[in-house]
């Protein structure tokens, strides 16, 4: 499946190379295992979405990782991607760099059709140096795969070894965010006033944006890994950047709220390129997105919904400032997409109910719209 959201003068495309299932027990040990109920399938597993990221704009195209590639996932699928950028329109000749966040085999798995045949001829692809120094030393399947799909690159001249922080083009560069592996690397996204966030695997799962001290297994640096994840969040919650994540469910990419002490993350409107049942829509997110639900209604200027929301803050004191701006944000999201139907925000829950969070439920109130005046006689 493919989601698109503006950004800029860029665009951003949430490629699903594939997905795979996974304990949550096993996956983010010493997590509150209740939090995950509303997560699992029928068997108690989590579905774990495999994703690449692609930046378009200004004629060229820029990928953030390359999947699992033709490699087998029990009990998943992958090898999506080149399938995705054909849809999109964008040929593997076409993509000028390919960023690396880490080199994890469902990072980079899609670099070779074959061996010696890149998938991508054209592209330079951008490593922290750190990253590559481990793996080259590191033993173990996992440390193989990675060789192998790198290596070949290396040979022939195709891959650029970064050290920390660096603009690669105009509006795209690369921060280090290390942790999950010693070189991972994190893409910032900036065009006008807009900022994108891809945090590769600081972040697994939406959950850990409010529970930042869970980790996941793969960590090899669990106390380094907890200290970007907690410093990626204070960053981000409330700053209105978009925070894109090669895990997390559909549609790969949402808001860091701060409400009520807690802090949610909160799907971004995005046109559903493809995939089953392909629409143009606003995804409602999981249901941490009851908090700003986001709800159709018939097509109004955006003064008109500003002018209803103000009215819900009047009759509601608890209203956040934040959800005003959070509006005017999304409403220009959906009219930059071009979609028919415009959202808008409820209102905030009372301070403190996001203590006991994931179960809160939250029931929305829509404000009616006043009826005509009625004329004195």
């Amino acid at each position: 499946m493919i989601w698109s959201a503006p950004c800029g003068n860029y665009t951003l495309y949430s490629i699903q190379d594939g997905w795979f299932v996974a304990d949550p027990a096993v996956m983010f040990p010493g997590s509150d295992l209740s939090v995950w109920n509303e997560h699992t399938d029928e068997t108690g597993q989590i579905r774990i979405n495999i994703g690449c990221f692609l930046v378009t704009g200004g004629n060229r195209a820029t990928l953030i990782d390359t999947g699992m590639g033709s490699r087998a996932v029990p009990g998943g699928r992958s090898g999506q991607l080149s399938q995705a950028l054909a849809l999109i329109g964008t040929r593997p000749e076409d993509v000028a760099n390919v960023i690396h966040t880490h080199m994890h085999a469902d990072h980079v798995g899609g670099n070779m059709l074959q061996p010696g045949e890149p998938m991508f001829p054209n592209a330079t692809h951008h490593v922290q140096a750190s990253e590559l120094d481990h793996w080259a030393a590191a033993s173990g399947e996992v440390a193989e795969r990675a060789r192998a799909m790198i290596d070949p690159l290396i040979e022939s001249g195709r891959v650029s070894a970064l050290d920390g922080d660096k603009e690669l083009l105009d509006g795209i560069r690369v921060v280090a965010s290390p942790g999950h592996t010693p070189g991972h690397q994190s893409v910032i996204v900036s065009s006008g006033l807009v900022n994108a966030v891809i945090g590769g695997d600081v972040l697994h799962h939406p959950v850990q944006a409010t529970n930042p001290r869970w980790g996941v297994a793969a960590d090899l640096d669990p106390e380094a890994a907890r200290k970007t994840r907690e410093k990626l969040v204070e960053q981000i919650a409330g700053s209105g950047s978009l925070l894109a994540g090669g895990h997390f469910p559909e549609p790969g990419m949402g808001y860091l709220e701060r409400l009520g002490g807690a802090v949610v993350f909160v799907s971004a409107p995005t046109v559903q390129v493809a995939g089953k049942e392909r629409e143009t829509r606003v995804r409602p997110g999981n249901r941490a997105s009851r908090l700003l639900a986001l709800v159709s209604i018939r097509l109004q200027p955006l003064a008109v919904l500003v002018l209803r929301h103000l009215l819900a803050a009047l009759l509601d004191k608890r209203t956040h400032v934040s959800d005003l701006r959070r509006l005017v944000e999304v409403h220009s999201l959906v009219a930059d997409n071009g979609l028919v139907k415009p959202v808008r925000a409820y209102r905030s829950p009372r301070p403190g109910v996001l203590s006991r969070f994931p179960s809160l439920r939250v029931a929305p109130r829509v404000v009616p719209r006043p009826g005509p005046r009625s004329r004195r006689k």
